[in-house]
C-alpha cells in the first residue's frame, strides 16, 4: 500500500514538473510574494498627506491662484493654491499625498487676468446696422510672482517629505 502511494506521489511530482499549465502554477506562487515585498519596499500606496500655504514675502499677504508643483525626474505632484494661499498636494487624486523622498517646487499659472469689454453686448455695428451678437473683450495678464518660481531649476525651492512632514510653507517674491 505504500509503495503505491509513493509512486502515485512521484507520477503527480513528474507531471507537475512537465505540465507547462502546473509549471506556471509553481511559478506563480514564487513571483507573487517576490512582487509583494518589491511593492511595499518601493513604497507605493504609502502617501504622505502634505499642504502649505503661498504667501508674499514682503507683506504676508496670500497667492491668491496658482498650482504648486512637487516634481522628481520621474514622478509629479500638484496642489491647486486657493483664494486664501492654500494647497493640499494630490498626485494620483485629489489631495491624497506623494511619496516619501526630495522634491524640486515650482508654481505656475499665477497670473492677474483683466478683462475689459470694448463693445457691449447685442450693439449695433455702426458700419453696416447689424446686432453684434459677439462680445469683444481685451484681455491682459500681468504675474503676479517673480517669474524665477515658475521653472523648477530656477526656483531654488526644494522639499523632504517623509511620515514627520505635513506642512511646507512657501514664500514668493512679487514680480517686479
Amino acid at each position: 500500500m505504500q509503495s503505491q502511494d509513493r509512486a502515485r506521489s512521484l507520477r503527480v511530482l513528474r507531471t507537475s514538473i512537465t505540465n507547462p499549465n502546473l509549471q506556471f502554477l509553481n511559478m506563480k506562487y514564487h513571483i507573487l510574494p517576490l512582487l509583494l515585498v518589491l511593492f511595499i519596499a518601493t513604497g507605493c500606496g504609502n502617501k504622505v498627506p502634505l499642504s502649505g500655504i503661498v504667501t508674499f514675502s514682503d507683506t504676508g499677504e496670500p497667492v491668491p491662484l496658482g498650482v504648486v508643483y512637487f516634481v522628481t525626474p520621474t514622478f509629479q505632484a500638484q496642489g491647486a493654491i486657493q483664494e486664501d494661499g492654500t494647497y493640499v498636494v494630490g498626485s494620483d487624486k485629489i489631495k491624497d499625498g506623494l511619496p516619501s523622498g526630495t522634491y524640486q517646487v515650482f508654481i505656475t499659472g499665477v497670473d492677474h487676468i483683466e478683462l475689459r469689454q470694448l463693445r457691449p453686448l447685442g450693439q449695433t455695428d455702426p458700419n453696416t446696422g447689424e446686432n453684434i451678437d459677439r462680445r469683444f473683450q481685451e484681455e491682459t495678464r500681468t504675474s503676479l510672482i517673480n517669474p524665477k518660481y515658475t521653472n523648477p531649476d530656477t526656483s531654488g525651492l526644494t522639499v523632504s517629505v517623509d511620515r514627520s512632514t505635513r506642512t511646507f510653507d512657501i514664500q514668493v517674491e512679487r514680480a517686479r
